[in-house]
């Protein structure tokens, strides 16, 4: 099973400020374990050397009221 590293990267710089480890079966199934995660700033997936994808932060509070 491979062994993928999710590097978090800093907003204004883009340089890795953290990284989580994590097993997969394959890329497809890394993605969507990554896909899933919140994350309140860009991301990369890598396994080795291989920059596997990069996402894009997002917000995962749901809409306030609408007027």
């Amino acid at each position: 099973m491979p062994d993928y590293r999710l590097y978090h990267l800093h907003p204004d710089s883009s340089h890795f400020t953290g990284v989580d480890e994590m097993e997969a079966d394959d890329d497809g199934m890394a993605i969507q374990l990554t896909a899933e995660r919140p994350r309140d700033a860009a991301t990369e997936l890598w396994c080795g050397g291989h920059k596997i994808a990069r996402f894009d932060a997002r917000s995962d509070q749901p809409a306030g009221p609408q007027a």
